[in-house]
């Protein structure tokens, strides 16, 4: 089964998730983005929202939206094919740069 292709905006709405709205997000932080912090980032976060441990109504869900996003984040298969686009991409990019000199 191959696997579904991922978009930009996935990508950068569960980074966002797991290390929070203030990070900026760029297409260098998520080529430069290493399984042992999405790790650490996912446990601080999953601490915090576990509904065991946050009385507050949205717990859940926020936890869920978490995992969702931990996941879409630690599948190399999603990662890999997000990357390899990513590299077409900027590498169609600096062709036509290259060649509109």
């Amino acid at each position: 089964m191959p696997a579904m292709q991922t978009s930009s905006a996935e990508l950068f709405q569960a980074c966002a998730t797991i290390f929070g709205p203030e990070i900026k997000i760029s297409y260098d932080f998520l080529k430069y983005l290493q399984p042992v912090g999405i790790k650490t980032a996912y446990r601080k976060k999953a601490f915090e929202l576990h509904p065991d441990r946050n009385s507050d109504q949205h717990a859940e869900q926020l936890f869920r939206e978490l995992n969702e996003a931990y996941a879409l984040l630690t599948d190399a298969d999603k990662r890999r094919n997000y990357d390899s686009k990513m590299y077409i991409h900027f590498f169609t990019k600096e062709l036509l740069q290259c060649s509109s000199k």
